[in-house]
């Protein structure tokens, strides 16, 4: 994982522990090649100047919900303390469809949300069948794995049932950005879809993230207006207002697939999160709309990020990159690959870039899963 995707510009929290104590966890953040432990620094007084903080927000936790818990005022000034120790120590230089009317989506399960570099169990299930009537369905591990290149969307603040966060309220719940590969067998999913409900083992075996969250308060120089104008009107509970805070974030994003037993990988898919038709903030305004209460630590997924208006580089699962496998996709030395096969590795990376300039300011890390068999 590259240092400079970590400047003290970025300032991303995860959760971390030590080979001499692999179940101790607790919060830290990450400058450069160095993770720091916010609970030692937190024990120190590092923070006991940072009105409205909270020592357990840090010390004996074991995840990041009480922190994200805290307003975002709070969470700006730690993080901007954090970034004052890290210049006095380093001194480095800061770094500053039908779906058009609304977001399609559905509710996994958190317990299948791993960390990059965790492996991925290929999905089993009915992979055929599933709402015939004149034949037996067919039941076996998927032949036609998948991933998705997404961010995901950590929520800091509860919400009640019964409440609506409007747009221009959504940010104060945004505790941060992550890679999200969401994990899909097309077959078992394909099933399950000529129903009358949905994606159910099809999607949610395994879901896996980049393991440092990167703050809305890194990614403000990297904001913008909305880029790609909408098909249709919004309905009005989605239609964007106008205020300081512009809904687009610059973050380039991009899929590399390494085949089984290759040294080297392949960029399948690269894509622009500006660029895509629903921003964060009316993702969450629709996923509350009904009432439906929200928590500290949710997480919510953009959806695959394909530009279909580019070319086949834009699209960002190989369901779309292969046509739904019937155009199989070159991956160098000789390979081919319409569907993910087992000991396949796909790893996804994105940039955020300055949104004036351009330039590219920092990372996300890796994301990263290595595809096993299914456990007969």
């Amino acid at each position: 994982m590259s240092a400079d995707q970590f400047p003290v510009g970025n300032v991303p929290f995860g959760v971390i522990s030590t080979p001499n104590e692999p179940f101790r966890l607790r919060p830290a953040t990450r400058i450069r090649d160095t993770a720091i432990d916010l609970s030692a620094l937190s024990a120190l007084g590092a923070f006991s100047h940072v009105r409205g903080y909270v020592s357990s927000a840090f010390e004996a936790a074991k995840s990041l919900n009480d922190f994200a818990a805290l307003s975002p005022g709070v969470r700006r000034a730690v993080r901007e303390r954090i970034q004052e120790m890290a210049d006095v120590l380093n001194h480095p230089t800061p770094m500053r469809a039908p779906f058009y009317h609304s977001p399609l989506g559905y509710y996994g399960n958190s317990r299948n949300i791993v960390v990059s570099g965790s492996p991925v169990y290929r999905f089993a299930g009915v992979t055929a069948g599933q709402f015939q009537a004149d034949g037996p369905a067919q039941s076996g591990a998927s032949k036609k794995f998948d991933f998705e290149l997404e961010l995901g969307v950590y929520l800091a603040r509860p919400s009640r049932i019964g409440q609506r966060i409007k747009l221009d309220e959504v940010d104060d719940y945004v505790f941060g950005f992550v890679l999200l590969n969401d994990w899909s067998a097309r077959d078992i999913q394909s099933s399950e879809s000529a129903g009358p409900t949905g994606p159910f083992l099809g999607k949610s075996g395994c879901v896996t993230v980049s393991p440092w969250i990167v703050t809305l308060d890194a990614l403000a120089p990297a904001r913008l207006p909305r880029q790609m104008a909408p098909h249709l009107p919004f309905v009005d509970y989605l239609s964007e207002p106008a205020d300081d805070s512009p809904p687009c974030i610059d973050i380039r994003c991009s899929a590399s697939l390494r085949p089984s037993g290759a040294g080297k990988a392949f960029r399948a898919c690269g894509t622009e999160y500006r660029q895509t038709y629903w921003t964060h903030r009316q993702l969450v305004a629709h996923q509350t709309r009904n009432g439906s209460a929200v928590g500290t630590g949710d997480l919510l997924g953009t959806g695959t990020m394909s530009m279909f208006e580019s070319d086949d580089f834009g699209r960002c699962c190989l369901a779309e990159r292969t046509y739904n496998g019937t155009k199989a996709m070159d991956v160098g030395n000789g390979l081919t690959r319409a569907w993910l096969e087992d000991g396949d590795e796909v790893n996804l990376q994105g940039w955020v870039h300055d949104a004036k300039t351009g330039e590219r300011l920092f990372g996300f890390g890796d994301c990263r899963g290595v595809v096993v068999p299914f456990p007969e």
